[in-house]
Formats: structure tokens, sequence, C-alpha cells
């Protein structure tokens, strides 16, 4: 049983109950259909759904780290650790594609502090801020401006997992952009729970 971080808040059903919810609504880690849809419609949010839909399909974050977020922090980890570490890129016909450096690599000092960065990235993403986040029915941690500090609680074994993330190997597999982009949001929406239910019942 791995360390939780914080008590799941006793008015929510138990984590483990959580998997039966999500094989009817798959609402992963708390993420609902409403919180993509609002993403979506805001103007610019359809590229955020991508961003979020290519994080979610590449970054394996471990699984305390999920733990340690609240719906929509996830989000915005998944599309603010994209644009930031993975977002540079040169594709190949066959998917591959090579990825571009941001800045320095993050080392075991720097790691949580950037992933916040990241997080805060994903936040400032069309649709991802906002009350949204501050008032989300599943929220398990206060937000406030610095609530992300709590990811420092995480061990030093999970913090060693997340190094790998953010320093991407510089061949990784993604999905085609080009066919990325000629899909309708609502397909984006339940591929992004699919990927979501995955995680949740994989880290269980």
């Amino acid at each position: 049983m791995r360390k939780q971080l914080h008590s799941w808040p006793e008015h929510l059903k138990e984590r483990g109950d959580l998997l039966t919810l999500v094989q009817d609504h798959k609402p992963g880690y708390g993420i609902r259909d409403y919180d993509l849809s609002r993403v979506n419609h805001a103007i610019g949010g359809y590229n955020s759904l991508q961003r979020i839909f290519i994080g979610a399909s590449i970054i394996d974050f471990p699984a305390e780290v999920l733990d340690a977020l609240n719906p929509m922090e996830i989000l915005a980890a998944y599309a603010g650790v994209y644009r930031t570490r993975y977002n540079n890129f040169v594709q190949f016909p066959n998917g591959v594609r090579k990825v571009i450096y941001h800045g320095g690599p993050s080392s075991l000092e720097t790691v949580v502090d950037d992933l916040r960065s990241a997080i805060h990235d994903g936040f400032s993403q069309p649709g991802i801020g906002g009350k949204t986040n501050h008032k989300h029915p599943y929220n398990v941690f206060p937000v406030w401006n610095w609530s992300l500090k709590r990811l420092n609680e995480l061990e030093q074994e999970t913090k060693n997992k997340l190094v790998s993330v953010m320093n991407p190997p510089e061949l990784i597999e993604g999905p085609d952009e080009a066919v990325l982009r000629s899909q309708s949001p609502r397909t984006l929406i339940v591929g992004i729970h699919n990927l979501l239910y995955d995680h949740f019942s994989a880290n269980q």
C-alpha cells in the first residue's frame, strides 16, 4: 500500500470505491466530463484539450504524484509538462518524435520546483485555471497560492521517478498531431477519460 499524503475527505466515497463508479462515469481522479467540456468551451480551449490528451498519452506520472494533486491540477500537470518539456520536437512519419529540450534538465534538487512551474504553466492555458479549480467538488487539498508546496512531502523514491518524467528521452512515441487535429472535441474528451481511467485503475 503506497503512502497517502493526506486522507480522502469523509464526504466522498473511498478511493477504492471510485473504481466501481468509473466503470460507468469514468471520473478518473475526480475529473469529470463537465471539467473537460469547460476547457473546450474556453476560447482556445481545444488546444488545451489536445495538450492534455497528448500529455496523458505519453507522460507516466508516478502514482504518488497523482495522489498529491487535485483534479484540475492533474489536467494542468499533463498540459503543462507536455508544453514545457515535450512540445518542441521533430515529428517523423512513423510517429516517433525527437524532443528538443526547454532549458536545463531537472535534477533531484529541482524536480519538484520544475513540476510546480509546469503546473502553473498548465493553469495559464485556456480553460484549465480559474474557479473550476478552486471550487471543484472533488478537491482533496486546499487551493491557494502556495498549496503546491505539498509536493515537497513526496518521498525520495517518488522524486527519483519524477526526474525521469521531467527529463524525457530523446526519442518518444506520441499521437500523430495531424490526425489529432482532425478529431472532434468530444472524441478528445472521451479519449482523455479513458486515459485517466487507465492510469487510475493501474495505480490501485
